[in-house]
């Protein structure tokens, strides 16, 4: 068992500044580095959102950068770090203070975890992602988004920007996942009455897409957030979800 006596000595000092900061409350928790020695944390410093972490190995807390937050109504910034440890991304729309129109959209942006350099925009699709997911070798990301009426899966690469649409059916898809070996999507279709979830699979460049488990009478307010993503076992038989 690790001994976490040393670390948590470092970290004391640092409680009071810590516990001072004022919280984003838009239901993100802190989340960890990859490798368990950061914590990333949002806040607010002076009405802007703000990206800090605290570095385990010596308690300190280091601002890694502000933006303006606009996200769209009732949706959360999904923050998390990439596979490697090299980004951290989120939900946010930059225009909802200057362009009411636009105030229901929601884009992928892109911060350096090891830098004070400004966010990277990654998608420009000028609808509403509202979920997302990294690819374990993070060339990746694949989300759900509303861009042409009913929901359906994207994914975007991180180094070209580059959007395919994956999915084009009638009924709402949405929560993708990525397998671990990256061959495989996952995701959850919601019919229009937004009770009926099927988990779907389907092959990484969106082929062979079919249906894997099907749950009736769950009501799902807000295109399948209470469902959220289906939690897939790393042999792949196996999936975790909620169910009525």
């Amino acid at each position: 068992m690790k001994d976490l006596s040393k670390k948590n000595e470092i970290i004391s000092p640092y409680l009071n500044q810590l516990l001072s900061l004022q919280p984003v409350g838009d239901g993100v928790a802190p989340i960890w580095d990859p490798n368990g020695e950061f914590i990333y944390f949002q806040h607010f410093i002076k009405n802007k959102k703000t990206i800090s972490s605290i570095n385990l190995n010596d308690g300190k807390i280091k601002k890694i950068s502000d933006y303006k937050s606009g996200l769209a109504f009732l949706s959360s910034s999904m923050m998390t770090c990439s596979p490697d440890g090299q980004w951290l991304s989120y939900l946010n729309n930059a225009k909802n203070f200057v362009d009411r129109k636009s105030s229901n959209r929601n884009e992928i942006w892109l911060q350096p975890t090891f830098s004070l350099k400004k966010p990277i925009q990654l998608t420009n699709t000028n609808s509403n992602i509202n979920a997302y997911n990294w690819s374990k070798d993070n060339e990746n990301i694949v989300f759900s988004t509303n861009l042409f009426g009913s929901y359906d899966i994207f994914k975007v690469g991180i180094i070209d920007h580059k959007i395919i649409r994956l999915t084009s059916g009638e009924n709402y898809e949405v929560f993708p996942i990525i397998s671990d070996d990256c061959e495989k999507i996952y995701f959850v279709q919601l019919d229009e009455t937004w009770t009926k979830h099927t988990i779907m699979v389907m092959n990484f460049d969106g082929s062979d897409i079919k249906p894997l488990v099907t749950d009736d009478n769950f009501f799902d307010y807000h295109y399948g957030r209470s469902f959220g993503f289906p939690i897939i076992s790393k042999s792949t038989n196996s999936i975790i979800f909620p169910s009525n």
